[in-house]
């Protein structure tokens, strides 16, 4: 009998293939890893704009329909507009004889205000686009007015990711109009 000597070891060829799986593996892994780390960002991003945009369209929305009249755009004070005019700022007047107007600006310190106090956390969201708009039938009907605005994170830079507009609509129609 002869003795053979066995050396126990594993080959160069063996330790490449199975260095080739497990970076094939960890691969995978840090792809399903980043791809959902992204995803949970631009969720948290979108949230952010879309809770802003809620409140500032509630806000301004329960005030015009409790409102009294519209003071300002002229073309519904003055009689029917069965096109609506669009325009920057919309101002009311409340059973108090009090006024508000609500008006928006765009681009870098854009912001949507009422009497000129921000209704957006402008530190963390800007404006894209704004506008008011105004209809009205016939005299006898209450005006509508109408609300669209887009929000976006602020500083989203050109990122996919980071870049996350929300537009907001709504018409309102007046529920209290008096003359």
């Amino acid at each position: 009998m002869k003795k053979r000597n066995i050396q126990r070891g594993f080959t160069l060829v063996e330790l490449l293939a199975v260095m080739v799986v497990l970076i094939a593996v960890g691969g995978i892994i840090f792809g399903v890893l980043f791809a959902s780390l992204r995803g949970s960002n631009r969720a948290a991003l979108l949230t952010d704009v879309q809770d802003n945009g809620d409140y500032t369209l509630t806000q301004i929305a329960r005030t015009i329909r409790f409102a009294q009249a519209v003071e300002f755009p002229s073309s519904c004070v003055l009689g029917p507009t069965p096109t609506p005019i669009a325009t920057s700022s919309v101002t009311i007047r409340n059973y108090d004889q009090s006024q508000i107007t609500y008006s928006c600006t765009t681009g870098a310190g854009g912001t949507i205000a009422s009497n000129g106090a921000s209704l957006l956390d402008t530190q963390r969201v800007e404006v894209e686009s704004c506008s008011f708009t105004c209809s009205q039938n016939s005299v006898y009907e209450s005006p509508t007015i109408g609300i669209s605005f887009t929000l976006n994170k602020k500083d989203a830079n050109n990122l996919v990711d980071n870049n996350a507009p929300v537009t907001f609509q709504t018409t309102i129609n007046l529920r209290n109009k008096i003359n």
